[in-house]
């Protein structure tokens, strides 16, 4: 009789704590909130050799028009290392040392409060992920052809969902 209330109890004890309220909140913030600092970003799948790219909706003031910023600027998650700068005094561009890995969702979060003065504290970070294309291939071949009776070839082509390195 113990064993069975003390089922009974965990039984209860588990509905109670898996039964509570999910969080749904996204960990990405919603672009059209931010319309006023950011026009455009880097999203969807892309190419491990691309540079992150966040456009601006009002240019920097404070910076020139083609400069290096301090990485701290930008939190990209997994970590990768890269230079940060600025293109055209709208655009924020990371350019990776090495190619991003394949098959990975990245997290970026970009410091507008270091960007922009006087910014609410709600607009004080932006984040957004993407992620890289997953390697794929696809071979055709060409009909088998023949030099002589000994010696036979076949041609063909080789593609790829995106850069592999040979």
């Amino acid at each position: 009789m113990k064993k069975l209330q003390f089922s009974f109890a965990v039984t209860f004890v588990f509905l109670l704590f898996s039964c509570g309220k999910k969080d749904t909140t996204s960990e990405t913030d919603n672009l059209f909130a931010f319309k006023e600092y950011i026009s455009f970003h880097t999203h969807g799948n892309q190419s491990v050799a691309n540079p992150i790219r966040i456009e601006l909706a009002q240019p920097l003031e404070n910076y020139e028009l083609s400069q290096e910023l301090p990485q701290e600027y930008v939190t990209i998650r997994p970590k990768i290392a890269g230079s940060l700068y600025i293109e055209n005094g709208r655009s924020l561009v990371f350019q990776p040392s090495e190619q991003l890995e394949r098959d990975t969702e990245y997290t970026v979060t970009v410091q507008l409060a270091k960007l922009y003065e006087d910014i609410a504290p709600d607009y004080r970070k932006f984040t957004f992920s993407f992620k890289t294309l997953a390697p794929h291939f696809k071979i055709d071949l060409d009909a088998l052809q023949s030099y002589s009776k000994q010696w036979q070839y076949v041609t063909g082509s080789l593609q790829t969902s995106d850069l592999i390195s040979l």
